[in-house]
């Protein structure tokens, strides 16, 4: 079996506990909070660099600069006031991508009061053969690059008002999009309604979302999204969840980068807490996760894993093991945390391994940092 080896190495940052941490002095009081709402994201063949990585700013400002064989990912984005700005080139997942996705933004988007901004975006750029397929240049077998074709550019400027009513929020928007050569203002209206309660051994979240898009060119789209999760807990170490989400579509939108499509998606997620103690190790916990895409007849996840905990004193590591039936991928994640008095941190290592095409195996490795309890 020919084994190939893909040096997939992006440096992510993520941490469960990182509220845990209390920053130093010169350093805003938040700093380490700010890891908690990131995760690894999948690495890509050949990236290296640092992605979404937090600026000690008072204004939690995220810088993004990787290396891929073929281009360059590099910008900055920030929240600040319920206003989200970005500019930059970011990744690029089409194949034979040589250019980053542009993207500049400001968007003004509380959950209730005036709305306001725009964005304008493209594909980036791809390289392509005499008959306009999408090839990649680093592909042995198909390494002539005819002509590079950089796709449309993209974007919406628009203004609005949200209002929320208890559990409903009422939306109007009103706006210019276009996409390529084609233009159009448009309207926008959506309703959200959504409840949620923890009884204890059972707790509850569902809402629903309708939504239309309709334009000066006779174009309309109407979507209806619902969602229904519920949890139960017949003992205090042992939890199963069961969701689904639903969306159903009718009509052509005024620009095509607002269509959305049908979806089906079911999640069972169950997790048996253990803490079970043999000298330095703990197994912690035991974790089955199940996705189901309906429309695509497949699982996208059907996964089974076990977090360990090994103390060695002045540190501790995390291990995850990890395998899903579905992809057929083996992996495990390891944390070496270093114990400080205000907590703890140190690097994460994720590696994968799933079988490929011809016999061949695929392995990708993630590199970050993570924060936790001391």
């Amino acid at each position: 079996m020919t084994r190939r080896l893909l040096p997939a190495a992006l440096l992510a940052v993520a941490a469960s506990s990182a509220t845990a941490q209390t920053a130093p002095p010169f350093l805003p009081r938040d700093y380490f909070q700010r890891y908690a709402n990131e995760f690894p994201e999948p690495v890509y063949t050949g990236g290296l660099g640092l992605r979404r990585i937090p600026v000690p700013f008072p204004i939690d400002l995220r810088l993004t600069y990787v290396r891929h064989p073929l281009y360059t990912e590099f910008g900055a984005e920030t929240r600040y006031r319920d206003t989200t700005f970005a500019l930059g080139r970011f990744r690029n997942d089409a194949r034979g991508a040589t250019l980053g996705a542009f993207r500049v933004e400001l968007t003004h988007d509380p959950s209730n009061g005036l709305q306001f901004g725009g964005f304008v975006r493209d594909s980036g750029q791809i390289c392509t053969n005499d008959a306009g397929t999408s090839i990649d240049p680093a592909d042995p077998i198909n390494n002539v690059c005819r002509r590079y074709v950089s796709t449309d550019n993209y974007g919406k400027f628009s203004v609005g008002y949200a209002k929320v009513y208890g559990p409903f929020r009422l939306l109007g928007e009103g706006g210019y999009a276009f996409q390529g050569a084609a233009s159009t203002p448009y309207a926008r209206a959506e309703a959200f309604a959504g409840v949620a309660a923890d009884k204890g051994q059972f707790a509850y979240n569902t809402y629903a979302v309708t939504r239309i898009f309709a334009g000066t060119n006779g174009k309309a789209q109407l979507s209806a999204d619902a969602y229904l999760s519920g949890t139960i807990r017949p003992e205090p170490n042992f939890s199963v969840t069961l969701s689904h989400f639903e969306r159903q579509v009718a009509g052509d939108a005024p620009i095509g980068f607002f269509n959305l499509g049908n979806y089906r998606r079911t999640n069972l997620d169950t997790t048996l807490t253990l803490d079970a103690t043999a000298g330095p190790l703990t197994l912690r916990n035991v974790q089955y996760h199940a996705e189901r895409v309906w429309y695509e007849k497949r699982f996208s996840r059907n996964e089974l894993s076990a977090a360990f905990k090994v103390d060695l004193n002045a540190a501790y590591l995390n291990v995850v093991p990890r395998y899903d039936f579905s992809l057929h991928t083996a992996g495990v994640r390891t944390d070496v945390l270093l114990r400080t008095p205000t907590g703890a941190f140190g690097p994460t290592i994720d590696y994968a391994r799933t079988p490929a095409a011809n016999n061949t195996v695929t392995t990708a490795w993630r590199f970050g940092i993570t924060f936790g309890p001391r």
